[in-house]
């Protein structure tokens, strides 16, 4: 499996929002692991940027150690640990965050608050942009795991992301037929930030992941 991921952040303005993107390969066990999240911190920038700076620590530290001995028999025991990472970061913060870890086709996402995760595919040569639905609360997080199968785009957004940019458009332009690099990963998203831009979208950022 190989992922093709990218992300926006929104520089113009006092931006709220901290991103997260990391990637690495495993040659030993031809094993690919990643880490996105999109995090909004609505009283200012030091919550998100504190998760996400534990996340990092916890992707280096624990996760690609664990996943480089253990391939993809230790994706469960370190998504346990994502979870206490999580736990521990967000505190009592009224951050919202939507976030995803992927080791080889093992995946686990996560989501807080008002941020959003969408599932793309092409169904009958048509794309397809799903809403994730999960037991979202502003002071709970919910947690899902499963098989992430090829062809499949992850997307990640802001609240503000998506307040300004459409459904419609997002399921217009993010075609995962299409998507089969990445440079042309990188194209789409920008051009959905330029479209958020356009409409004076405020506090936003995304992540975007493709599977092949």
């Amino acid at each position: 499996m190989q992922y093709f991921a990218t992300h926006y952040w929104q520089t113009a303005g006092d931006n709220a929002t901290s991103l997260v993107l990391q990637q690495a390969y495993h040659k030993r066990h031809k094993m690919p692991v990643l880490l996105a999240c999109v995090c909004t911190d609505p009283k200012g920038h030091y919550d998100g940027r504190r998760i996400g700076e534990n996340l990092k620590v916890w992707f280096y530290d624990t996760a690609l150690p664990f996943c480089g001995k253990s391939g993809r028999k230790g994706a469960e025991p370190v998504m346990e640990k994502l979870n206490k990472t999580l736990t521990q970061s967000m505190g009592e913060t009224e951050a919202d965050l939507a976030g995803i870890f992927c080791a080889g086709s093992s995946f686990q996402i996560f989501q807080k608050g008002k941020a959003q995760i969408c599932i793309l595919n092409d169904r009958n040569h048509h794309a397809n942009c799903r809403k994730l639905q999960m037991n979202v609360s502003p002071e709970k997080i919910a947690v899902q795991r499963g098989i992430l199968q090829r062809n499949v785009g992850i997307l990640l957004t802001s609240e503000g992301f998506h307040a300004a940019v459409p459904h419609r458009i997002i399921e217009e332009c993010l075609q995962v037929r299409e998507m089969n690099s990445q440079n042309r990963v990188e194209t789409r998203l920008r051009e959905l930030g330029g479209f958020g831009e356009e409409s004076a979208g405020r506090n936003m950022g995304a992540v975007l992941l493709v599977s092949r």
